[in-house]
């Protein structure tokens, strides 16, 4: 992400090949930037307890299963930020 305006919208992780079984890593490195989570079925405003920050150095971990119930976005920021690099690890089905 080279700054606040790029942002990645609603979606799962659910690559047939992926190991469900398995929590997803995520790695982020650079400007904080938020992950928010909900429940896919969910329409309304997400509540503060369901907003995360990814700041520098951190690790933040979705649950084995949780691709299958729930969605997440790293929303477009409200203020500049610098660049974030975010590295994905997934366990995948041999």
């Amino acid at each position: 992400y080279e700054n606040e305006k790029q942002h990645l919208g609603w979606h799962a992780d659910d690559s047939p090949s992926q190991d469900t079984n398995h929590p997803i890593a995520v790695v982020s490195f650079g400007a904080d930037r938020m992950i928010y989570i909900k429940e896919q079925s969910y329409k309304g405003e997400i509540p503060d307890t369901d907003k995360y920050i990814l700041g520098d150095n951190t690790l933040f971990i979705m649950p084995a299963r949780m691709q299958e119930t729930h969605f997440h976005k790293i929303p477009k920021g409200d203020k500049p930020c610098g660049g974030r690099i975010s590295l994905t690890f997934r366990k995948f089905i041999g």
